[in-house]
This record gives C-alpha cells, structure tokens and sequence, in this order.
C-alpha cells in the first residue's frame, strides 16, 4: 500500500535506525573519552561534530534536493538526533557550577556555543560548494 501513511511509517523506520546508530554512536565516544579528566569531552565533541555534520547536511541539500526525503529525515533527525545531547550538556554544565567549577563550566558553554557555531558555519559551506 502507498500514500501519505506508509510514507510516514517508512520515515519513522528511517528516524529510528538512525536514532539507534546515533545514539550507539555517542555511547561509543563517552566510553572512549571517558579518561580525559573532569571536561565532559565526549559530550562537547559529539555535539560540535554534529554540528559541523548538519550544517554540511543543510547546506548540500539546499542546493541539491535529490536525497529522499525519508532518507534525509532519518540522517538528521534520527542520526544526528540521537548523536547530539543538548540535555546532558546543560545537566553536566549545571552539574560543574554545583561542584564549585565555574571555570570548566564557563569553558564548556563558551566552547560549545562558539565552536558549535564555527563548525556549524563551516558545515554548511562545504556543504554547499560540494551540493553545487
């Protein structure tokens, strides 16, 4: 059967394969940088690469709209979704400020902010010229 509901049914198959891979995928950088001392690495670095990934994301299909949309719905929202954390970063940021370490907590709202939006930025500019 084909329309608007198996359509829908297969982007949600597509959002929870990539749900599942992403979050697998973050689980596995948290184990790796699980030793690198009191800085929440693991949780900086997923989100600053999946900035940079769906910034490059948007900016190839803003010029190139070929990938299927369930496809595409299920790299961004299920790959990307799952890979990134906003809620753990604002937990482990609040988490710093209770233990009295205003410094790493500063570093980690700065340096996520300010190199999210760099990555970001940079994302959506390979994006673009390799879409064009």
């Amino acid at each position: 059967r084909s329309g608007p509901v198996s359509r829908e049914l297969t982007t949600l198959l597509f959002v929870a394969a990539g749900g599942a891979f992403g979050s697998a995928a973050r689980y596995s950088v948290g184990m790796w940088t699980r030793t690198a001392g009191n800085f929440p690495w693991g949780t900086w670095l997923v989100n600053v690469t999946g900035s940079l990934a769906l910034g490059f994301i948007a900016g190839y299909l803003a010029s190139n709209s070929e990938l299927d949309p369930a496809v595409r719905t299920g790299l961004t929202v299920g790959v990307l979704g799952g890979f990134t954390t906003f809620s753990t970063w604002t937990v482990e940021t609040v988490e710093m400020l209770g233990n009295g370490e205003l410094g790493l907590a500063l570093m980690n709202v700065l340096g996520a902010v300010v190199v999210g939006l760099l990555a970001a930025v940079v994302g959506l500019t390979l994006g673009r010229a390799t879409g064009a």
